[in-house]
This record gives C-alpha cells, sequence and structure tokens, in this order.
C-alpha cells in the first residue's frame, strides 16, 4: 500500500504535468497527461468525501461544467451525430477538472503551483521554437521568425500559443507584485515572452495583454493607478513594430485584396446570416452541418474563408450558430459567473486572466480547439477554487 503521503504527492505531480503539457508540440501529451491525471484521481481517494466537497461548491462546478452540459443536450436535435459526439468529447475538460479541483481540499497553493507548471511549459515550448528558428535560419533553411512560420515549430496555432504567453506573463507579474519572485529575474523573461508575441504577431495577444496588465496593477498596486491606465497604451506600442505592421496588410479574395477590416466584416456577416438560417431559439445543435456558412463565405469570395473552412472566430457567434440564443445565455451566464466570484474574492490574477480571455473570444472561437478548452477549463477551475491572492 502506497502511503496516503505519496499518494496526494503523486497526484500533484500529474496535475503539475497536465499544465506543463498543454504548451508543448504535440496536442497528445496533453491529452494523455489528462486521461491519467483523471484515472488516478478515481481511485487514489474515498468517494464520499469528495462528495462532500463537491456539493458545497455546487454551482461553481455546474457552471464551469456549462459548455459541456449544452454540448451533450446538443446531441439531442443535432444533424451531425458523429461531429457532435465529437464536440461534446472535445469539451470533456470543462467538467474532468472542475470536477478534480472541487471534489476534495487540496493545499491553498494549490492554483499558484498549477499556473508554476503551465508557465514552464510556456518556456520550454518557446526556448524550443526559437532554438529551431535560429537553427534554419544559421543553415540557410528558411525564415521561421514570424507568425505561422513561427508556428510550425510551435506545433501550435498561433492564437494558441500567444494565450499560453500573455496568461504566464500575468501570472509572472502577479508573482514579482507579491514579492514571491525578484524583479531581477522576472523582467528578462518578460522580455523573453514579449519578444516570442513579436515572433508570432497575433494582434489580439497585444489587446488581451494590454488589458490583462491593467486589470492586474488596478487590483493589486494600492498607490499610482495611474501606472494601470498607461501600460495598455505601451503595450500597444508594439503594433508600430514591422511584424505587427506585416498583419494588417490586405487579405487575398477571388476578387482581389481587401483589407483585414473588410475580411473580418464580411466573415462575420457571413456567420450571422447563416444564424439567421437556423432556429433562433437552440439552433441546430452539437457539430452542426455548416455547408450554409461556407457556402456564404464563398458568396462574398473569401477565399481563405471557405478553403479552410473556418469557424466564426468570435466564440459568442459560435454558441449562437450551434445553439441559438440558449447558446449565447449559456456563455453569458458562464462569464458572468466567474467575473462576480472573481470580484467577489478580490482575485486579482484571476480576474486579469478572465478578461484576457474574454478578450480572445471577441477574435477567437477557443472552445472549439483541444487548446483553447484545456486551457480555460484547468485555469479558470483551479484560479476558482484556490485564490492566489490567499495563497
Amino acid at each position: 500500500m502506497i502511503p496516503y503521503f505519496d499518494r496526494e504527492k503523486l497526484f500533484y505531480w500529474l496535475l503539475g504535468m497536465s499544465a506543463a503539457a498543454v504548451a508543448l508540440p504535440s496536442n497528445n501529451y496533453g491529452a494523455i497527461s489528462m486521461v491519467f491525471l483523471f484515472t488516478y484521481w478515481l481511485i487514489y481517494k474515498p468517494l464520499m468525501p469528495r462528495i462532500h466537497f463537491l456539493l458545497q461548491e455546487k454551482w461553481a462546478f455546474i457552471v464551469l461544467s456549462i459548455p459541456f452540459l449544452i454540448q451533450v443536450f446538443g446531441l439531442v436535435y443535432t444533424n451531425e451525430p458523429y461531429k457532435g459526439i465529437l464536440a461534446a468529447q472535445l469539451s470533456l475538460p470543462f467538467i474532468v477538472y472542475a470536477l478534480l479541483m472541487f471534489s476534495a481540499l487540496y493545499d491553498k497553493g494549490l492554483s499558484r503551483f498549477v499556473l508554476k507548471w503551465f508557465f514552464m511549459g510556456t518556456l520550454i515550448a518557446s526556448m524550443m521554437g526559437l532554438t529551431k528558428a535560429i537553427y534554419y535560419k544559421m543553415n540557410n533553411l528558411g525564415d521561421y521568425f514570424f507568425y505561422s512560420r513561427f508556428s510550425e515549430l510551435l506545433g501550435k496555432h498561433t492564437t494558441s500559443f500567444s494565450l499560453f504567453i500573455v496568461l504566464s506573463m500575468l501570472f509572472l507579474m502577479h508573482e514579482a507584485i507579491k514579492g514571491r519572485r525578484k524583479w531581477r529575474v522576472v523582467v528578462p523573461i518578460l522580455l523573453f515572452f514579449m519578444l516570442m508575441l513579436y515572433f508570432i504577431s497575433t494582434r489580439i495577444s497585444i489587446i488581451g495583454l494590454g488589458i490583462g496588465m491593467a486589470v492586474l496593477l488596478l487590483m493589486n498596486v494600492k498607490k499610482r493607478k495611474w501606472l494601470a491606465l498607461s501600460v495598455p497604451i505601451l503595450v500597444l506600442g508594439l503594433f508600430a513594430m514591422p511584424n505587427f505592421q506585416k498583419r494588417f496588410e490586405p487579405s487575398g479574395t477571388e476578387i482581389g485584396q481587401i483589407s483585414d477590416v473588410e475580411f473580418r466584416k464580411y466573415h462575420w456577416k457571413s456567420v450571422i446570416e447563416t444564424i439567421q438560417s437556423r432556429p433562433l431559439l437552440l439552433g441546430t445543435g452539437s457539430g452542426s452541418d455548416r455547408a450554409f456558412l461556407f457556402e456564404k463565405y464563398k458568396y462574398y469570395r473569401l477565399t481563405s474563408a471557405y478553403e479552410l473552412n473556418y469557424n466564426a472566430h468570435n466564440q459568442f457567434l459560435e454558441y449562437l450558430l450551434d445553439f441559438g440564443l440558449l447558446g449565447l445565455f449559456s456563455i453569458l451566464t458562464l462569464l458572468s459567473y466567474l467575473y462576480r466570484r472573481m470580484i467577489k474574492d478580490k482575485n486579482g490574477l484571476g480576474l486579469s486572466m478572465l478578461s484576457v480571455f474574454t478578450i480572445y473570444f471577441i477574435t477567437e472561437s477557443l472552445f472549439s480547439t483541444q487548446a483553447g478548452v484545456v486551457t480555460f477549463a484547468l485555469i479558470m477551475s483551479v484560479l476558482l477554487a484556490y485564490n492566489p491572492e490567499k495563497a
């Protein structure tokens, strides 16, 4: 029989590995680590105490499980059962991590422990990507220091990896503000992450970082609040740099080049017209057919959109597309509950990270990717259960 202390230690180790694996090049690492974590959780503690703790936080558990529950509900009336099952399967981390966090009483520093491992995974993956890019450049194998080219080396979508970096930077800043890490150690790492964001050149990451930093400073700096207002302005200055200027170049369509704003306008117009063609209250269910949407992309001659089968690129529109007003209500309920709890608990780090997720929701369908689902489910569950301000 393994001693209880060792069983607890093993659970923490598996949880840390699950957090670190999120940013690593292959999605398989994250999926495998989560399976091991959940399987071990099923056997390492008695059932009744877990039910007791879960009932104490039943509303937090239910709310965090909403994205999974709505996918299961959508299976009842979907016109694509197989795709619906895959969509529900993709959403499993929402209920898994909520179950893990709210069914036991862990050390109060659990959130810092998980975020530290998440940060380490992001740092290691970033260094791997940079090393490969330098190697290829030195050996005349190509320039990988920009956007999708750099993401090829990371093994992750540019938007997803930029989210990992932004969240890691907020964690590091919070650690330094609280005096848990020396600024002379934190600042070089922050500058390294800024360099990574420059290479990735995902514009929403700069907006998210600026707002996230502002919220973090407003919640944690008692004097000189003007610093919090100046940070977003300084961060937005990155848009003036060459890599980001390239990202504002016109996009190609069948009728020529159009600005990014125009492309996004017709993209979302296609999504909204598709929503209008579907049942308003419930939509058409989990994993429902997108043929009408892709035809709209073709109608507006958005070449890349219909060739690559773009999703809505907006989490709110994505839920409207599949689940109608019920979907929009569900995600607004989720966010409202999280904001209320973070503000009530004076959870500055949680509030700043939630703000970042909300910003990303405007231009990305995060819950349509494994990276987005796991990152949101893990970080929000652990921050809601264990306030890092009280660690």
